[in-house]
């Protein structure tokens, strides 16, 4: 377990930095896709080419969501949305490693916590089961 928004930023920033063929991501929040762009852009220019980004339908409710999926992540990403998601995630490399974050809101400020891959199965069931929420998504359309 990792405790704190930045622990929990660069651990997945560290997933981002080392993936070799694929990042999955799900991000039903503006702060991690703001914070995840530079790293995901850097990439796929080495040649990550197989590229996820699952969002929350309501997020694009948000403006400044809506924007930076619009204008960055359509450009290097297969974008699907659901209904609803569970916390934010990133799968790379087919499940190689895995990270989750879940965030909460506890008395007045945001608590981030952090579930990382220590586990054998822990990576091929995140890999598994992100697949499964993204086939059954809807393509991202914008108007």
């Amino acid at each position: 377990i990792r405790r704190g928004r930045d622990v929990c930023i660069n651990r997945s920033m560290n997933l981002i930095d080392h993936a070799k063929n694929s990042l999955y991501i799900v991000a039903p929040y503006y702060e991690f896709l703001e914070s995840f762009y530079d790293g995901i852009k850097k990439a796929r220019a080495r040649g990550v080419t197989d590229m996820k980004l699952l969002i929350e339908e309501e997020a694009m409710k948000d403006e400044k969501f809506k924007e930076i999926v619009k204008k960055k992540y359509s450009e290097i990403c297969e974008i699907r949305s659901r209904d609803q998601v569970f916390g934010t995630s990133i799968v790379m490399d087919e499940g190689e490693e895995a990270f989750i974050i879940l965030t909460q809101e506890i008395f007045k400020g945001m608590s981030y916590f952090g579930v990382d891959t220590d586990h054998i199965a822990f990576g091929p069931a995140s890999n598994f089961y992100f697949n499964y929420l993204y086939k059954t998504a809807k393509p991202l359309e914008f108007e």
